[in-house]
């Protein structure tokens, strides 16, 4: 086309038709054009800054894992003897105690020795192993019997095999470097695990019978079963472990070795790690709402707007995160807490700075009351009552009322039915299958009635929700991410559409154009002729 134009050009308008039609299909198409890339251009800055904000909540979200251990209570001890760990952080409470260990809990040991190789034939027959108390004048047992079979030409190995599969046995074959084995055998600690072995010889000239214990261990037992002595505030108590969890409420004492006399055991929590801690979140959060406040910003007298300026996901954002740091903790309590009270302040520019003389105040008047902090809580307002489990996901924080009706044993927590069991002990565990507390379960002791039940959602934890709602997949600057793509999409194939039209379009002119010089080439044409015609005519006459 461009070629046709330029030879009827020569001899049509003398105008650089070409040029014109680019100019009239620019005019039309570069303000669509321009409107498309502009859209296009602020959305690769769209996802960008979105991007920077994800990268700033989740070094929040980061942070907060290792700071929801601060505050809660931690275990002391003088003497390696005693160790002590917290389980329970919302049963544990401010202790000390004084405890002496008198005996350490032991397993009771046996060997059967004399034997060449651990190949050395024992025969077969049967042993019943019975467990319980070894007594000055015999056995009592405390478990049901347990009973193992032996083929004829067993081996020494295989008997070990077959009692290191009883419950509560542990048994090996042990060099005893002389050039002897033996077999040893081990119960488990307590004084009520004692061993006791009834042999029934089979008939193939079996040995089996020098394992029958059931007159007594004799010169078999090494180690005596013996229960833990300890003294606890000079009041002597036994236990068959050396793991005792019913001594301290919510921890467990770990036995070690005898003491040559009390040894002090704590409860408590560290002032200095959990002011650290806060300080810690303090500067997570304000990073955070920095980054915020950056990609939101709007202009102003030397202020630039910031990317994310007229984003309404990420001003909205900034503004629930605020929210988060003024809201009421409750659950904790009869009343609610804020976070003003351990002594973060909000300042003007929207930065929280920590009052370390309120804090050390608050912390030295009720240290527990740290955990609407860093740990969300889930315990009765009262004693004798012991709650576990877990709510469901999204559950209200606030009172639950637990209610059981002493005449049919029915009871409810938060008006929501619960299913009862009863354990070994006596008393009757609940748990709640419907509800905001689906899933908790209450144990009362006998004649306890009524209890509030207190779930308290820590604003570590809430923080955590907050952020998995926004960074998480299908959270809301995943959504904003994608209306993005989807509307860049769109414009693409706009850009694309319109690229399209303006190929067609410069065709179409150029095409009327070509007609136009055609037609203008051939008046020309015919106007040369009739100018010959009449100059012929004008020479004749």
């Amino acid at each position: 086309m461009n070629d046709i134009l330029s030879t009827l050009n020569t001899r049509g308008s003398g105008l650089n038709l070409g040029q014109l039609a680019s100019s009239l299909v620019t005019a039309e198409i570069a303000p669509k054009r321009q409107a498309i890339e502009a859209r296009l251009r602020e959305a690769d800055l769209s996802v960008s800054a979105l991007s920077r904000l994800r990268g700033a909540l989740a070094g929040l979200q980061a942070g907060l894992a290792g700071t929801r251990a601060a505050g809660a209570p931690i275990g002391l001890s003088s003497s390696s003897a005693v160790a002590v760990s917290v389980t329970d952080p919302t049963r544990a409470r401010e202790v000390t105690q004084a405890i002496e260990v008198r005996s350490l809990a032991r397993a009771q040991v046996l060997e059967f020795g004399g034997f060449s190789s651990a190949e050395a034939a024992v025969g077969g027959g049967t042993i019943r192993l019975d467990r319980g108390r070894l007594l000055s004048d015999g056995f009592a047992p405390q478990a049901d019997p347990q009973e193992i079979s032996l083929p004829d030409g067993a081996t020494l190995q295989d008997l070990a095999r077959a009692l290191d599969r009883l419950e509560g046995v542990s048994a090996w074959i042990v060099d005893k470097g002389d050039g002897t084995v033996s077999l040893a055998l081990r119960g488990a600690e307590g004084a009520a695990n004692a061993l006791s072995l009834t042999v029934t010889p089979g008939q193939d000239g079996s040995d089996l019978a020098r394992f029958d214990t059931s007159a007594g261990p004799a010169d078999h037992q090494i180690t005596a079963a013996s229960d833990a002595e300890i003294v606890v505030d000079g009041i002597t108590l036994r236990r068959p472990r050396n793991l005792i969890d019913d001594v301290l409420p919510g921890a467990v004492l770990a036995l070690a070795a005898a003491t040559p006399g009390p040894v002090t055991v704590m409860l408590g929590r560290d002032p200095q790690a959990a002011q650290a801690a806060m300080r810690e979140l303090v500067d997570q959060i304000n990073t955070a709402r920095g980054s915020l406040r950056e990609l939101t910003a709007r202009a102003g007298p030397g202020v630039k707007a910031g990317p994310l300026a007229a984003d309404t996901t990420a001003v909205a954002l900034e503004r629930q995160l605020a929210s988060l740091t003024t809201a009421p903790l409750v659950g904790f309590g009869p009343q609610p807490l804020f976070l003003a009270q351990f002594g973060l302040r909000t300042e003007r520019d929207g930065t929280l700075t920590l009052d370390a003389a309120t804090f050390d105040r608050a912390f030295a008047a009720d240290p527990a009351a740290l955990d609407a902090v860093f740990r969300t809580r889930l315990a009765a307002d009262t004693a004798g009552i012991t709650v576990a489990g877990a709510p469901r996901p999204g559950a209200a924080p606030g009172s639950y009322r637990f209610a059981l009706d002493p005449e049919t044993g029915s009871a409810t927590l938060g008006g929501s039915a619960m299913i009862s069991r009863s354990l070994e002990d006596g008393r009757t565990q609940y748990l709640a299958l419907e509800g905001p507390l689906g899933g908790v379960i209450v144990t009362p002791d006998p004649g306890l009635t009524e209890a509030e039940i207190r779930l308290g959602i820590s604003l570590s934890d809430r923080l955590g929700s907050f952020l998995t709602r926004i960074t998480g997949r299908n959270g809301e600057l995943d959504l904003r991410e994608r209306q993005i793509d989807t509307r860049r999409g769109e414009d693409d194939a706009r850009l694309a559409a319109l690229e399209e039209r303006a190929a067609l379009l410069e065709e179409r002119y150029r095409s009327r154009f070509a007609a136009m010089e055609q037609m203008i080439s051939q008046l020309k044409s015919t106007g040369n002729y009739m100018e010959s015609l009449m100059e012929a005519w004008n020479r004749k006459d």
